[in-house]
């Protein structure tokens, strides 16, 4: 019987107050994940203060990659017989 007595629902004026923190808390660590992962991407593009960056890495060949993608993009690009 006491947990029936202690499962009753907030007031409703309580409610509203705790969901509107709720969605306060929220929107901040939102905003703040945003500024992170745009920070995070300015420090890449331009090589500064994040480990690793886009000039990081090994050169490749210039043209190794259509090696590899254009066999496999053609036969999609042809026509199919029904």
């Amino acid at each position: 019987m006491a947990i029936w007595i202690l499962s009753f629902p907030p007031a409703p004026e309580k409610r509203k107050r705790m969901t509107n923190v709720l969605a306060l808390l929220y929107a901040i660590a939102a905003n703040l994940i945003f500024a992170l992962v745009y920070l995070y991407f300015i420090g890449f593009v331009g090589n500064v203060v994040v480990p690793t960056s886009i000039d990081s890495g090994p050169a490749g060949e210039p043209y190794a990659k259509y090696q590899r993608e254009v066999p496999m993009l053609v036969p999609r690009g042809l026509p199919r017989r029904p």
